[in-house]
């Protein structure tokens, strides 16, 4: 249901928000094809007017200057409309990518685990790159939709006007061409939406060896990852290839089919209906070439249509994926709501007056990493923790203690039948310590800081407690110095103690360890522990 309402809330910005210049974008469109058509009545009307001067009876000059004016004025405002029409569409477009690509990340940071099943993070930025940007160009091209089929008409009845049937012929010959234009259109939208998943699976390879690069390089695997990726690369090309090449085909029918229609009604004219007059010839031509912009974009938009048709799909089913509940979110709400960090003493208090547990997980509760999975990866873990208690968790590799804080963190979905979204419970705001610390590009102040204001007296206390007060003398510009991506400028215990810094900045009600000690030297990890851990 949030999701629905997030996608309805798109759908109404974008009718209310940018609606208006859509429609005024739509009233111009109507004013550039009207112009259009004036410069070929006109042009005919100045050939007679010319033809007249050479007669014994010849038109006033008034009427020639008149005709002239006309013409200049009726281009002079169809460029006019024709480039605030492009303003108009091209603001539209820009407004609902915007949106698309604001809606794509905001949903993408409550996708539940349901959620994210199947959704890699290069299908992610597919959505963002591709298909965004692809209903912005056709949003920009919409009008073209009614108007290239409008103009044919009309430039069509013009036509009989001047050659009779023979326009007829040029017109068959043009009705002819667009089943096989159709034929081009229907299997180039085949092979683009082939392309789209062959260009998931290519950038989910590539977002892998990016995120993967150090074991990549340690394990010398980069030319199986060169190659896995080249072969995805290949066979997106391929299709692509084939794809572009029947773009090519029905652009070379687009081009030669107004020609050749010229050319046969001239024909069928001059020889069966009559004298084809220099007002006669040089009308149909001006008309054809009216005739040639919208047989040109026709088939373009349709082939627009049909990707925009399917890059929709693909976001209205991201978009209506399923999303963590409002419980699930207590917790972080808790964190980004809180002033201080701490919560009150009177915030877990029960109605009777007792402590309430500050982290509690229900004892038959069974969770699972695949919500749809009959096998739950951890279940018959009750647990009960109170404000101001230390707990430890020892166990082997691979027992279950990182998805034991995940279940805390409401990151592995309950999956008993019996159980709702509240079998898992933390109070208050969290700080979380991953097992492979995160840092960001950015100053290494604003790797602790975190969004958060600066308070030196609480700074000064996060760094000295994480042990980091030598590291920051060393460091050329102390505190400002900029941290590369992913940290590349420190050592595996740097980073591990800038999230441990960043955790005590916090001043959170809980904090949750995984595994924070493991990158640290002995001497280093004791003063942590005494200093952090179980002095702070």
């Amino acid at each position: 249901v949030v999701a629905l309402l997030e996608l309805g809330e798109v759908f109404l910005y974008v009718t209310v928000g940018v609606g208006r210049f859509f429609l005024g974008g739509t009233c111009l469109k109507v004013f550039n094809d009207a112009s259009q058509f004036v410069s070929p009545v006109i042009m005919k009307q100045l050939i007679m007017f010319v033809r007249s001067q050479q007669t014994e009876t010849p038109a006033p000059l008034w009427h020639g200057y008149g005709l002239a004016a006309v013409m200049y004025v009726a281009m002079l405002l169809g460029a006019a409309c024709e480039n605030q029409y492009f303003q108009n569409v091209m603001t539209v477009g820009l407004h609902i990518r915007g949106v698309l690509i604001s809606s794509v990340f905001d949903h993408a940071m409550i996708l539940s685990q349901r959620g994210r099943k199947g959704r890699s993070p290069g299908k992610m930025v597919n959505l963002v790159s591709n298909d965004a940007e692809n209903l912005q160009r056709t949003c920009q091209n919409m009008n073209t939709a009614w108007s290239a089929p409008l103009r044919i008409i009309v430039a069509m009845v013009l036509l009989y006007n001047e050659l009779s049937w023979a326009a007829l012929v040029g017109f068959s010959l043009l009705a002819f061409s667009i089943p096989v234009q159709r034929e081009f259109v229907k299997r180039q939208g085949k092979l683009y939406r082939k392309t789209a998943g062959l260009t998931d699976k290519r950038l989910k390879h590539s977002n892998e060896a990016v995120m993967s690069m150090n074991v990549i390089k340690m394990y010398a695997w980069q030319d199986s990852m060169r190659g896995r990726i080249g072969m995805a690369r290949d066979e997106e090309l391929k299709v692509l290839t084939s794809a572009k090449l029947l773009g090519a085909w029905n652009t070379v029918m687009i081009t030669a089919v107004p020609i050749l229609v010229t050319i046969v009604s001239f024909s069928c004219y001059a020889t069966a209906i009559g004298n084809l007059t220099a007002e006669k010839a040089f009308t149909s031509m001006a008309l054809f070439g009216v005739l040639r912009y919208p047989l040109i974009q026709l088939p373009s938009i349709i082939t627009q249509l049909v990707s925009a048709s399917v890059s929709l799909g693909r976001l209205c089913d991201f978009l209506t994926a399923d999303t963590v509940t409002a419980d699930s979110l207590r917790s972080r709400e808790a964190s980004r709501n809180s002033s201080g960090g701490k919560a009150d003493d009177g915030a877990v208090a029960t109605q009777e007056g007792g402590a309430a547990p500050i982290i509690s997980i229900d004892k038959d509760a069974a969770f699972a990493w695949d919500i749809d999975s009959e096998d739950a990866d951890m279940h018959d873990v009750p647990l009960s923790v109170s404000q101001g208690q230390l707990v430890t968790v020892v166990g082997r590799t691979g027992s279950g203690k990182s998805s034991l804080l995940s279940v805390m963190l409401g990151e592995l979905a309950c999956v008993s039948p019996s159980k709702h979204g509240d079998s898992a419970n933390i109070q208050g705001s969290v700080a979380y310590v991953p097992q492979e610390s995160w840092v960001f590009n950015a100053t290494l102040r604003d790797n602790i800081l975190f969004g958060t204001p600066y308070d030196e007296e609480r700074y000064n206390k996060a760094v000295s407690v994480a042990q980091m007060t030598s590291d920051l003398a060393q460091l050329a510009d102390g505190d400002h110095t900029e941290i590369g991506e992913k940290g590349v400028n420190l050592s595996g215990g740097q980073r591990q103690r800038v999230a441990i810094a960043r955790a005590v900045y916090a001043d959170a009600d809980v904090y949750l360890f995984d595994d924070p000690l493991s990158a640290l030297d002995a001497k280093v990890a004791r003063k942590v522990y005494d200093e952090r851990i179980c002095g702070h």
